[in-house]
Order: C-alpha cells, then structure tokens, then sequence
C-alpha cells in the first residue's frame, strides 16, 4: 500500500513539473506515467534477509514442497533442494580398535569433571589416583575365592 502511494504522489508531481514548464497535457501525462511505472518497478521487494522457510506440507491427496516466504511483500517460490546425486558413504561399521582409547579418555573425563565439581564447591581436593592397567583383566582374578 505504501508503495502505490509513493509511486502515485512521484507520478503526480513529474506530471505537474511537466505541465508547469509549458509542455501540452498529453506529453505531461505520459511523462507521469513513465516516471510512475519506472519508480514503481525499481521500488519493489528485493527480497531482503532473512527470509522464512516453510516447511513441505502433505495434506491428503495435495503435496507441496519447501518454500521460502517474504515477509516484506508476501512473495512465495519453492526452495530446490533436490539434490541429482545421493550422499557417498564413506565410513560404516565400529572399530574395535577405538575402545581402549574412548574407555580411557571417558574415565579421565569423568575424574577431571569429578575435581572441578569438588573445586566449585570450594573444598580441598581429595587425592584420587586412576590405577593404569596395562590389559584387560581375567574373569578368574575378579571372582571370589570359594
């Protein structure tokens, strides 16, 4: 709404400077006109960010895709994001030969958030010492003799 009014106040006034400087009617009109659309297409929406992404919608039978959304002047057009080829798959699986090493930096963080906890709460650290085993260790040892 806004722009309609600029456009026709701008083309009311390039006709009136027209008129004023002695040039017939017809001429003063057209040149209004022209000042009017010209102004009128270079006020448009430019689409300005950030702009909304609505999201695909399935209603039954009616299937819309993405689309992005302006809220300056209500403007709609889909967002293409069909892609012509499909991700490669680079890893898959586990590697077993990570685990020792998760395991120990897992442990560690667990020490280290242990002794900032205790250092917020403003005591004195408790002297706390990780055994480092240097394998896994056998079902038997961890029994009890019986």
């Amino acid at each position: 709404m806004g722009r309609a009014i600029t456009v026709a106040l701008l083309g009311i006034s390039g006709g009136g400077a027209s008129l004023l400087a002695g040039e017939s009617l017809w001429i003063g009109l057209a040149g209004a006109c022209l000042i009017g659309i010209g102004l009128w297409k270079f006020t448009g929406c430019s689409h300005p960010r950030p702009l909304a992404l609505l999201p695909p919608v399935h209603d039954g039978s009616d299937q819309h895709g993405a689309h992005w959304f302006c809220a300056a002047c209500g403007a709609r057009w889909p967002a293409d994001f069909q892609h012509s080829s499909r991700p490669t798959m680079r890893f898959s699986g586990h590697d077993e030969s990570k685990a020792k090493d998760a395991a120990r930096r897992a442990a560690m963080l667990e020490v280290r958030s242990r002794e900032l906890a205790v250092q917020r709460a403003g005591m004195d650290r408790p002297a706390i010492k990780m055994r480092r085993r240097t394998g896994p260790v056998p079902i038997q040892s961890g029994r009890a003799a019986g």
